[in-house]
């Protein structure tokens, strides 16, 4: 008998503990999110527009974008460009300045517009002296929040924690938030304005707006980009009010993998480490 209790002591005092505990040394769902939110905050910026008759017409952010090379590289949504052409007036990034607690615009080129799928590769003028100048350790330095994100070609499976940053409703602050990847294969032909290759989208959940537009979709367990938000899915408009809609979110946003964008850096001979 006392050898059937010391042998019951033992097997509780080895056997594991809850299922959610985590080992010290593994970091916790709180703390990936921490460093992804860090991740973003000079590597996503906003794109804004300036009209040629301004202030007669009032621009503002029109969209996100997201750096991935030293060299100035970004990605956005192609429609972001579109939205604003050339004689309407001009586009640039923001970059925000730490220190002097102001937004730099910077003018870019566009390197390519692949519009069937909904994704813009673009250069920043005159980076370099800006990646010289960035903020390494804030703080202390004076400089820019800059930094790159890295992608990933592989879908992540349905059910897997992501993250999005961007400028939704004409924020001057990366808005993060968090979300599950709902499918990684969806399709809906009712919804106008959808790139071609519908199936391949990944479907995201998360909350999105205007001005979201561009934003990288953020694989949370390595801090990747497996994604770009291209499209929210609006809720039907509802009021009790006549001649007075209600806009209502969905919580449903489309986004192009990860893999269409790495295929257009390659045909411009852009390797980036994944």
């Amino acid at each position: 008998m006392h050898q059937k209790l010391a042998l019951v002591f033992l097997v509780i005092c080895i056997a594991p503990g809850p299922a959610n505990s985590r080992d010290k040394h593994t970091p916790s769902l709180q703390e990936d999110l921490k460093r992804v939110a860090a991740s973003t905050q000079g590597s996503v910026v906003a794109v804004m527009a300036w009209p040629k008759n301004f202030p007669d017409e009032i621009g503002g952010v029109i969209g996100s974008a997201f750096f991935i090379s030293d060299e100035g590289h970004f990605l956005t949504a192609a429609h972001v460009l579109s939205a604003f052409p050339p004689e309407r007036g001009t586009l640039t990034i923001v970059v925000i300045q730490k220190t002097m607690g102001g937004q730099v615009g910077v003018h870019f080129e566009v390197v390519e517009k692949d519009v069937a799928h909904d994704i813009a590769f673009c250069r920043a003028n005159g980076f370099q002296n800006l990646w010289s100048r960035r903020d390494p350790h804030p703080p202390d330095n004076p400089g820019f929040y800059l930094g790159t994100l890295k992608l990933k070609a592989e879908k992540p499976p349905a059910g897997t924690i992501v993250a999005t940053a961007g400028f939704p409703l004409g924020s001057w602050n990366p808005t993060f938030q968090v979300g599950t990847i709902s499918a990684t294969e969806t399709i809906n032909p009712n919804l106008p304005g959808v790139p071609a290759g519908q199936r391949p989208l990944l479907q995201i959940g998360v909350t999105v707006n205007m001005g979201n537009s561009g934003s990288p979709v953020i694989e949370v367990d390595s801090g990747k980009v497996i994604g770009i938000i291209i499209q929210e899915i609006p809720a039907p408009l509802v009021s009790n009010v006549p001649n007075l809609p209600v806009a209502q979110n969905s919580g449903v946003a489309l986004a192009a993998p990860a893999e269409w964008a790495i295929e257009l850096l390659r045909k411009h001979n852009i390797t980036l480490s994944e």
